[in-house]
Formats: C-alpha cells, sequence, structure tokens
C-alpha cells in the first residue's frame, strides 16, 4: 500500500511517501491440505513480518551496497519504464532517491 507523504498531525514534521502492508498481511491466512485450498480472511496470518521487514531491508541494503545489484535493478526499472512509455530512467537520481525511500532501522541494523 502506497501512503502519501505528509504533515504529522501531531507534529506538524512532513513525512515522505512510503510504502508498507495492508490489515491483509496480518490477517489473511492460508492453508493447503490434500490438494484443496483454504484461505482465511479475517484470521491470523501465517507470517512472521519482522523477519519479512528484515529481509526487505537487506535486499535494499545490499542492493545499494553492492554495484552489480545497483545495476542489475537498475536495468530492470529502465526496462519496465521504457515498456510502460515513461521517459528514461536517471540512474544517479534513483541511486540517489533509494535510501530515503523508506529504508529505515530494522532490528539491530540502521540502513
Amino acid at each position: 500500500m502506497k501512503l502519501n507523504g505528509g504533515a504529522d498531525p501531531a507534529t506538524g514534521e512532513s513525512y515522505p511517501a512510503q510504502l508498507g502492508f495492508t490489515c491483509a498481511a496480518c490477517h489473511t491466512g492460508h492453508i493447503e491440505y490434500k490438494n484443496i485450498s483454504i484461505r482465511f480472511d479475517g484470521g491470523p496470518a501465517m507470517i512472521d513480518l519482522g523477519n519479512l521487514e528484515s529481509a526487505v531491508g537487506l535486499a535494499i541494503f545490499y542492493t545499494m551496497k553492492v554495484p552489480f545489484r545497483f545495476d542489475r535493478f537498475a536495468d530492470r526499472v529502465a526496462d519496465r519504464a521504457k515498456r510502460a512509455g515513461g521517459p528514461p530512467i536517471d540512474r544517479a537520481a534513483l541511486k540517489k532517491d533509494m535510501p530515503t525511500s523508506g529504508v529505515k532501522e530494522t532490528g539491530n541494523m540502521k540502513f
């Protein structure tokens, strides 16, 4: 889910656009048994969101720190933009924007 940037109503401080989970991340379960699939909406999910957040944070961290990973990521972003008819991607601007696009302290690691 995308949350547009805005101002904190309590402090008035501005915050950037963010990505996050909807309620379904924690409240949708899924079981498969003998080729029968059952989904539980509103029930507990079988996911550890803390581990998921850490994994996503590490993936972003490594993408920023390992040159070939960033290059591969930028190639994919540029290809999707081109196929969608969008403007060419500025790799330097993309790299500059990455650390401020929601990477935050995750567990014992700060990004």
